[in-house]
């Protein structure tokens, strides 16, 4: 799914990966194996924590999932078992949607991009701490944690909604 971004031109490449995270063809049973989730975490995150996050669309009875509702959802599930909260973590939803597009069409700049979180001086909540390129990560950083290898995180997603039809 991944262009190689000197094959296609741009408008190509936008449309496939408007179509590969824009589309609503994901059922919960996809969503739960590739965020490593239960259906009964799904949703319970769907109705309560995440109810905001407009996640899924509803066809009749079924809920179907776009690509970027997978990645929003590998990415929450990946930082909730950090330690996370949940609405903190959905706070990088559109960052990662924004990354996802941009990889897939060739535009983004960097590559190898980490998320660095560290807790906030209060001990209670979590900071994000920025994003760095590769293994750069500042030397200023006292308490931070690399916990998201953003750009990892999305060429695994994006691999996986590629195999399912």
């Amino acid at each position: 799914m991944m262009t190689d971004s000197g094959s296609d031109p741009l408008w190509q490449r936008f449309d496939v990966a408007t179509e590969a995270l824009g589309t609503p063809r994901f059922v919960a049973s996809d969503v739960c194996a590739i965020a490593e989730i239960d259906d009964d975490t799904l949703y319970r995150w769907l109705s309560r924590e995440l109810a905001h996050q407009n996640i899924g669309v509803l066809r009749g009875h079924r809920r179907l999932f776009r690509g970027s509702d997978v990645l929003a959802l590998a990415v929450i599930r990946r930082l909730s078992r950090l330690g996370v909260p949940i609405a903190r973590a959905a706070l990088l939803v559109p960052y990662m949607r924004r990354r996802a597009e941009a990889l897939m069409t060739g535009t983004a700049v960097g590559t190898g991009y980490t998320l660095l979180l560290q807790p906030s001086s209060d001990g209670y909540d979590w900071q994000i701490d920025g994003l760095c390129e590769g293994d750069a990560v500042p030397s200023n950083l006292a308490l931070g944690f690399v916990v998201l290898r953003a750009d990892d995180m999305i060429r695994h997603v994006v691999q996986f909604l590629g195999s399912v039809r």
